[in-house]
């Protein structure tokens, strides 16, 4: 080895690249070749099904370096251009360790040569990306070369080469889907059979995607046949998007599209339609099952979906079932089921009401309840007459009556009259009435609104056929929603069946009359036992027939039991004979109602035995006054023949032939029997006097005490039998007292029937005469008869009596007046006790002085007072007498009036007369015949005299008399 200080060189390449040459390091070239690729894949494991709006595509990145040198900045961003989306982009970010995304966009990220990172991203579905159907995109991956160079890949499904590149594409599967369910939301009854009908119609959108042009068809017109529409339907709507309309021309019928325009609903949406349809059910109500279905249509759901009714079978939400019907009316009454209890027995026929048809009323018989065919009805509304069964002018007749029973209904507010014909079996009813107008709302809360009785199952009879329980009308005031009417029953009377029955019996025993007839009491009777009332009823008694002519006496015939207001009446024309009938005509009576009559007759049997009476009842029809069958009844009655000598008799005495007040009389009865048999059950009767009174306990029969009844003035012994050939003696005592009015007092007693109250004996009386007392009984006069000198007709002092004057009595007593013209009555009368008595008093006036004449009141009453004395004065004076003579020349032609002349005259007369004596006028009108006006002038010229007497101021009474002498 060499020795000495190392040698170094540093080597050269031998290429001058820089100016040096001695020691260039040898520099190789390298090639950088950087790349890089993108791979972008979809997952769509979290979508719903379908896919829903906010499901999640995630989104996986895989960055290769495909290069030979490493990348910084290595970052994946999306690309706006090619996104199909339309919600934000996705924001890939680097997923570190290779999990999910942490939740950042992350920092970009250095890769070496050949070396993988993954980048993730999350992307919400929108409704758009749906309704099209796709989401499509492709990302971009850019790197940093070291040296200032870029490198960038769009990416690839799954390829990372450069070149190889395409979106990635994902599909999201559409799935339209239509659910509709149809309910019944009310049903309203707005008139019998005519309801208002709501159906609720909800759809929804139950996919993924809009749906568009929704069209839903309903055909209710056949959804509730066999009722019929009476209005086009009514729909209303909600809750669509886009452009809906209702389709004007939909009628539920013809037409059955009710959507128009473009009605949308998006996932999940819903729309509502409400129908309200008014039908008539009148013809009858849909069958059970038929239902009712609603079908629509969408441009993405173009086969028909069904509709269903989420109430049938609520626990399955995925089947379809059709709208059940709306009305269920078991009877075909017009009150549907709901309404009519499913438990109430209202007629009694043990089923219950939802099955008893109901009409609106029945023709029926007031007497019997039973229903009558034969009639009709007619309905006057608003618009018009409905005759018989049929519709018009919104009134429709089921059932017009002629099978005894009538239904109508109207479908329209309005006031509207009930017209009928009866049945020919019956007359309109005079007792029961129409009850006026019915506001049916009143009838409400009560629905339907019953107002009579109803037939008991198929008897043809009403359950209740009174009066207070079957209230009526014709008139009626109907609105939307009233009740239905039932049993609006219309009464006849006298259709039912009319029936009498008779009855006869004896009342009581027969007794023995005064002439020896026996006294019978029998009753008869008409009933009405049909069941209609009974016209003109009457009873017929031929007593001939059974007793013989002339051999009885019709006593009484009285109505002793009558119903009220029964107008007919004994007959007072009965004679048993040639009037048989008891009672007058025109008396009816009422099923169950009777008339008793009660006859008393005498009979004087030509021989003893048992007589059988009959009596014939009859009647009339209350239609039309035929007869009706007769009715008999019987009555036997035992007689003896009649023997005149055997007849009670009574006696009446008394050992006291006057009386004064206050004394006590003794009497005695005497009752005789001549004949053979008893006469039993007799009353013995003595009236006595008014004022007198019965002396307690003084009453003996035959010496023994027996008190009798007192009853007034009557004194009664009761129930007596008198043994034949017998004499009973009855004694009492009566007391005279200070009522007792008259001058005698008549005491009467006899025997007496106690049923018919008739005498049976003859009277027997005893007269008492009352002693008088003057002081207490009497009424005295006291007069005298004067010279009237101022002629006043009253006596003044001074003036003179006029001596031998005879007065005279109404009852023919004269009494002359003393020299000093005194007279005196003693004890003119005796008044009444309570009110006095009238007197009456008159002057003889041929017994007056020569020249005077009477000048006060002539003949003269006055009243008298017992114990009273009356002054009776009578006036008379001198008077000359002034004639004045008259024709009809005196007054004025065809007249009464005087002429002047004649009044001139009478002026001058009354000059004359006061400065004379007094005087009497006499005035005599000469008459050619009696066809003139006599009295009337008379009167006239009397009436002038007497005014201007009066007017002259006369001093006396001047007396005017006149007459009338006619052809002299």
């Amino acid at each position: 080895p060499p020795t000495g200080p190392a040698v170094t060189d540093v080597s050269d390449d031998g290429i001058d690249t820089d100016g040096n040459t001695t020691n260039d390091p040898t520099e190789t070239i390298i090639t950088r070749t950087p790349g890089i690729g993108l791979v972008k894949t979809a997952s769509t494991s979290g979508f719903s099904n379908p896919p829903r709006p906010g499901d999640v595509i995630t989104y996986t990145y895989v960055v290769t370096n495909l290069g030979n040198t490493t990348l910084n900045n290595v970052a994946v961003l999306e690309s706006m251009s090619d996104f199909t989306g339309t919600g934000p982009l996705p924001v890939p970010g680097h997923v570190s360790g290779g999990g999910n995304l942490d939740g950042g966009a992350g920092t970009p990220t250095d890769i070496a040569p050949g070396q993988m990172v993954t980048f993730a991203a999350h992307y919400a579905l929108t409704q758009a990306d749906i309704n099209t159907g796709r989401v499509s995109n492709q990302a971009v991956a850019t790197g940093s070369v070291p040296g200032g160079s870029t490198v960038t890949d769009r990416s690839d499904r799954n390829l990372p080469a450069p070149g190889n590149d395409s979106p990635t594409e994902v599909v999201i599967p559409r799935a339209p889907a239509l659910q509709i369910q149809k309910s019944l939301a009310s049903t309203t009854q707005v008139f019998p059979f005519v309801y208002d009908i709501v159906y609720t119609v909800r759809l929804r959108n139950t996919g993924n995607t809009a749906l568009s042009q929704i069209r839903l068809r309903d055909d209710v017109r056949t959804a509730l046949s066999p009722g019929q529409l009476v209005a086009v339907p009514q729909v209303t709507m909600s809750g669509f998007s886009g452009t809906p309309t209702i389709n004007s021309g939909f009628d539920g019928g013809g037409t059955q599209e009710i959507l128009a325009g473009n009605p949308e609903l998006l996932p999940g949406q819903s729309g509502e339609i409400t129908i309200r349809v008014r039908t008539s059910f009148v013809d009858g109500f849909p069958p059970v099952g038929q239902g009712n279905t609603a079908f629509a249509t969408t441009i993405e759901i173009p086969t028909p979906v069904k509709s269903d009714d989420p109430f049938v079978t609520p626990e399955n939400p995925l089947d379809v079932n059709p709208t059940p019907e709306p009305v269920t009316d078991t009877d075909l009454d017009g009150s549907p089921d709901t309404r009519e209890s499913i438990s109430r027995d209202r007629d009694g026929d043990g089923i219950p009401d939802r099955q008893d048809y109901d009409p609106t009323g029945y023709f029926y018989c007031e007497e019997t309840g039973s229903i009558l065919p034969g009639g009709s009805i007619s309905v006057v509304g608003p618009l018009g007459t409905q005759r018989g069964v049929g519709s018009s002018h919104n009134i429709t007749i089921v059932r017009d009556g002629s099978g005894g029973s009538y239904q109508f209904h109207v479908s329209a507010p309005g006031r509207y009259l009930l017209s009928y014909n009866l049945p020919s079996g019956g007359a309109a009813s005079i007792s029961r009435l129409p009850s006026g107008d019915l506001d049916v709302t009143s009838l409400l809360p009560a629905n339907p609104g019953v107002l009579g009785g109803g037939e008991v199952g198929s008897t043809g009879r009403l359950s209740d056929f009174s009066a207070a329980g079957n209230r009526f009308y014709r008139v009626f005031d109907i609105e939307d929603g009233d009740p239905t009417i039932f049993n609006n029953n219309i009464p006849l009377m006298h259709c039912g069946v009319p029936r009498v029955s008779a009855s006869k019996v004896v009342v009581g025993t027969p007794t023995i009359r005064p002439n020896g007839a026996t006294r019978i009491v029998f009753r008869a009777g008409v009933q009405s036992t049909g069941s209609s009332i009974v016209r003109n009823a009457a009873l017929t008694d031929d007593l001939d027939a059974v007793f013989g002519a002339g051999k009885y006496a019709v006593i009484r015939n009285v109505i002793v039991e009558q119903p009220s207001g029964f107008v007919g009446a004994a007959n007072p024309s009965f004679n048993g004979s040639s009037v048989t009938d008891l009672l007058t005509t025109g008396g009816s009576l009422a099923p169950g109602e009777r008339v008793i009559v009660e006859l008393t007759v005498d009979v004087s049997a030509a021989v003893s035995g048992n007589f059988v009476n009959t009596v014939v009842a009859r009647g009339a029809s209350p239609l039309d006054g035929s007869a009706i069958p007769t009715a008999t009844a019987t009555a036997p009655v035992l007689l003896q023949s009649a023997n005149p000598a055997e007849l009670l008799s009574i006696e009446k005495t008394t050992k006291r032939p006057t009386a004064r007040l206050g004394e006590v009389i003794p009497y005695v009865i005497t009752v005789r029997n001549p004949a053979q048999r008893d006469v039993v059950g007799v009353d013995i009767v003595d009236q006595i006097p008014a004022g007198f009174t019965y002396r307690p306990a003084s009453a003996r029969i035959n010496g023994q005490a027996v008190e009798p009844r007192q009853s007034g003035n009557r004194i009664v012994w009761h129930n007596m039998t008198v043994p034949g050939n017998t004499t009973m003696t009855i004694s009492l005592s009566l007391g005279v007292g200070a009522a007792a009015a008259g001058n005698e007092f008549v005491n009467w007693a006899w025997a007496e029937d106690p049923i018919a109250r008739e005498r049976i004996s003859n009277v027997g009386k005893a007269v008492v005469k009352r002693e008088l007392e003057h002081v207490f009984d009497c009424g005295e006069v006291l007069g005298r008869v004067f010279d009237d000198k101022n002629r006043n007709g009253y006596y003044d002092d001074g003036e003179p009596g006029l001596p031998g004057v005879r007065v005279a009595t109404a009852r023919g007593r004269l009494i002359t007046t003393d020299q000093h013209g005194r007279f005196n009555v003693p004890c003119a009368d005796i008044p009444d006790q309570k009110i006095g008595s009238n007197f009456v008093l008159k002057v003889d006036e041929r017994t007056l002085p020569t020249g005077y004449r009477i000048t006060s009141e002539n003949p003269r009453v006055i009243r008298l007072t017992r114990g009273k004395v009356t002054q009776a004065n009578f006036g008379a004076s001198i008077s000359s007498v002034i004639s004045v003579n008259l024709n009809t020349e005196a007054f004025s032609t065809s007249s009464n009036e005087p002429t002047a002349k004649l009044v001139e005259g009478i002026d001058k007369l009354v000059g004359q007369l006061r400065s004379s004596e007094p005087s009497i006028v006499s005035i005599t009108y000469h008459a050619k015949s009696d066809t003139e006006n006599a009295a009337e002038r008379l009167k006239s010229v009397s009436r002038l005299l007497g005014e201007r007497w009066k007017k002259a101021g006369g001093q006396y009474r001047l007396e005017i008399q006149s007459r009338v002498v006619v052809g002299r």
